[in-house]
């Protein structure tokens, strides 16, 4: 067993591998770490292509390895590659290794233009796209796609997105924590976000808010009152995560009373009284929601406040608007 003389085929474009090989059936194993595609001519006159990045074996029976004459016929145009070696072994008759014909895995490059990315005949789960910017030392990378099909995009230092264009100009956005569909021009129609706001009311219990959608055309909050209890006089607030500019619908439990604020003020919230079959239904108007009502609003809401009266309380309320 010897190594061969190293030596990097982009520097040397033709000429020999030396091997010193002597004896008749040696093995020879080489590996082109580099980004050339070589013919090899062998001492018996057979002929090969040994391609960019791969390792090979070859056998000769009859005479010795001796020296392989090589040409370039082509060399792959990448920037950045970690290196640019052919490198290799010869093995003596009892020496000899399993054939060798694969791809040299686990070189990266730096890609500045490519037709194509292809990645066929490899373990599971090997990552074939990775990157991550100058400072980021995190293990996943901002940018990592597995031969799975799995993408990860961002990381703990970076948020990752996702952007699908249309020719019409409409936007599908995928952010961590949020999917926005926009219009082409530039309005949002549907924007689905998770997160959640609570406050806790005076004496116990609580009430949290989410709002998965939150668009400038569609919102829908969920308010859940649990148990909440504050005494007379004491009346927490719960500020939305986004405001309803035009108005909205809505349906509560058994939530108490609670005020609908916009800008600090109490709005005046329109309760629905069922009408008689094949009559209109008629409206009554309040400066706050009570239990089990059915309503309306015609003017924006931006915090919600638990009016305090020594009781818990326990429900929900659903908003629908814009």
């Amino acid at each position: 067993m010897r190594p061969i003389t190293s030596f990097d085929p982009g520097a040397f474009p033709n000429g020999q591998i030396v091997t010193l090989g002597s004896t008749k059936g040696e093995q020879i194993v080489l590996f082109n770490a580099s980004l050339s595609a070589l013919q090899l001519v062998f001492a018996d006159q057979t002929t090969d292509i040994l391609p960019p990045l791969w390792a090979r074996s070859w056998v000769i029976a009859n005479i010795p390895m001796a020296s392989i004459n090589y040409t370039t016929k082509f060399t792959v145009a990448l920037a950045g590659q970690p290196i640019s070696l052919l490198f290799g072994t010869l093995y003596e008759p009892g020496e000899h290794v399993t054939d060798v014909n694969t791809p040299i895995q686990n070189l990266a490059f730096n890609v500045n233009s490519a037709i194509q990315v292809v990645n066929t005949g490899q373990p599971g789960g090997q990552v074939v796209v990775f990157a991550e910017p100058i400072g980021d030392v995190t293990v996943p990378g901002t940018v990592n796609i597995d031969n799975l099909g799995n993408a990860a995009f961002g990381d703990t230092l970076h948020n990752g997105s996702v952007a699908v264009n249309s020719i019409a100009g409409a936007i599908i956005r995928l952010f961590s924590n949020q999917i926005t569909i926009q219009d082409p021009t530039g309005l949002d129609n549907i924007q689905l976000q998770s997160g959640s706001v609570s406050v806790n009311g005076g004496t116990s219990g609580k009430a949290t808010i989410i709002m998965p959608f939150r668009s400038d055309t569609f919102k829908v909050a969920l308010i859940f009152v649990s148990a909440i209890q504050s005494a007379a006089a004491t009346n927490p607030t719960l500020n939305l995560p986004t405001s309803f500019f035009r108005g909205y619908f809505g349906w509560c439990g058994g939530i108490g009373q609670v005020e609908m604020l916009l800008s600090g003020t109490p709005q005046t919230i329109q309760q629905h009284i069922t009408g008689v079959v094949g009559a209109a239904g008629t409206v009554s108007a309040d400066n706050r929601i009570r239990n089990n009502w059915t309503f309306h609003c015609d003017i924006g809401l931006d915090t919600l406040r638990f009016v305090g009266d020594g009781a818990p309380h326990t429900g929900y309320i659903i908003l629908i608007g814009s």
